[in-house]
């Protein structure tokens, strides 16, 4: 697959670690999913998207990382090959599938999001401000190969672009930026 698994990404302040517990990742945000979230975007932003939105199922380290990140480290995170997507989503299926994701607290198939916020636990999702499921507008989403088939699996939801880019490769690339190799 082209990676080098002793190559170093990143370092990581003292201070700072990627949680990626089952425990943690499946029930909150931790750094771990805020970064690939983030990183999901990053690589999508091209093509307008404004919120990034994966199932944390797809993160199998059950570790905590700290100190040097390796490629093999993020291999540990995400095994699985998905690619990113871009998608177009109507404010108020996005709305639904948030919401709904938060009473799947404990489970794979809970979501890590960015770029949206829930004043409320999720009762109430916005967008600089402005509740989306009232707009009647459509949100470009990035995303994974996973939720794009199984999520966003809708005929509302129009996919507009396949990045040829891996969930794997886009956190390496995320944490090289954010916090450069020793």
């Amino acid at each position: 697959m082209e990676f080098q698994p002793d190559k170093i990404v990143s370092c990581l302040p003292p201070a700072i670690e990627l949680d990626g517990r089952s425990t943690s990742v499946r029930n909150f945000p931790t750094l771990l999913t805020d970064s690939a979230c983030e990183s999901i975007l990053k690589t999508t932003s091209s093509n307008g998207t404004i919120v990034g939105v994966f199932n944390t199922g797809s993160i199998r380290i059950d570790d905590i990382l700290h100190g040097k990140i390796t490629q093999y480290d993020i291999l540990r995170v995400f095994p699985f090959q998905d690619n990113r997507f871009s998608l177009s989503v109507p404010g108020s299926y996005l709305a639904n599938v948030l919401t709904r994701s938060m009473t799947l607290k404990g489970s794979g198939t809970f979501l890590a999001f960015c770029g949206i916020d829930t004043p409320d636990q999720g009762k109430t999702w916005l967008i600089n401000g402005i509740d989306i499921s009232k707009t009647g507008l459509k949100y470009n989403v990035g995303t994974i190969t996973y939720a794009k088939d199984f999520v966003f699996n809708d005929p509302t939801v129009t996919v507009w672009k396949e990045f040829n880019i891996t969930q794997t490769q886009t956190l390496i690339n995320y944490l090289q930026t954010e916090y450069p190799p020793c």
